[in-house]
């Protein structure tokens, strides 16, 4: 990364993920250039908190990715984090994130790969606890003052990643997420 970048990326995650990344960083001699990171524990500490103490500035164009995030967390934590994003943005701004279907919570095991994942999720102690109802994303980001740009299943991603010159598919997604791009309303 560019050092005299004016770009200031803060990197929120818990403890034990930012010290083995921050590990693997020194070992392979790479810099991280701009970024800040943050431990926080997302259920239970507030990322305005934690952005503000370590120099976050509100109201600017900025880009938030929550990847691999909203499944872990209790529903008020989504609404909490959703709305500091919504409050904080400034114009441009979009945010990034994927989620689960909520009958994915249900265990009704719709989708392809469903069992597998669900199964190694509980074995990792990492219980999902947020979900959406299929079809129900306009609506979630209605509430939350956004507007959709792109919503991505498992099978536009195949067709994007996955699919050879004869628009066959080649391999399968798991198909239990969804990725989401959407604008902050202005």
């Amino acid at each position: 990364m560019d050092k005299d970048s004016s770009t200031i990326i803060f990197e929120l995650d818990v403890n034990t993920t930012i010290s083995d990344k921050l590990k693997q960083y020194k070992k392979r001699k790479i810099d991280p250039g701009n970024v800040k990171y943050i431990t926080i524990d997302f259920n239970s500490e507030k990322i305005e908190d934690k952005l503000k103490n370590a120099g976050f500035q509100y109201n600017k164009k900025t880009l938030y990715i929550l990847e691999g995030i909203t499944m872990y967390l209790n529903y008020s934590a989504v609404i909490q984090d959703f709305k500091f994003i919504t409050e904080s943005a400034g114009k441009g701004s979009e945010i990034v994130f994927d989620y689960i279907y909520q009958s994915v919570l249900e265990e009704k095991n719709l989708y392809y790969g469903e069992q597998e994942i669900y199964r190694r999720v509980k074995k990792d102690g990492e219980g999902w606890t947020f979900g959406l109802k299929k079809g129900d994303i306009n609506t979630f980001l209605l509430e939350k003052d956004l507007a959709l740009i792109k919503h991505m299943d498992s099978n536009e991603l195949e067709k994007i990643y996955f699919q050879d010159e004869n628009c066959n598919i080649i391999a399968k997604i798991n198909g239990t997420h969804c990725i989401v791009h959407a604008k902050i309303k202005e």
